[in-house]
């Protein structure tokens, strides 16, 4: 019975923690520092940086979103 609860138990609890994150999977979304702002009040508290393309070239889109995440408030 305790094999079962157990991890039933702990699935609950981390779903409990779980957060949601903001991804800009395609790259071409600039967001700036305002709107990362405007997100983290909308409850927004974690994003996720694409920052490099299929061909493993950088991609500058994302580390400028990265960059302008680390001056707001939203974590990286």
């Amino acid at each position: 019975m305790i094999r079962i609860l157990l991890p039933l138990l702990a699935f609950f609890v981390l779903s409990c923690y779980a957060d949601i994150a903001i991804d800009t999977d395609d790259g071409s979304a600039k967001l700036s520092v305002a709107q990362f702002d405007c997100l983290y009040e909308e409850g927004d508290r974690t994003y996720i940086a694409l920052l490099y393309d299929s061909n493993g070239v950088i991609d500058p889109t994302g580390l400028q979103n990265l960059e302008n995440c680390g001056n707001g408030k939203i974590l990286l």
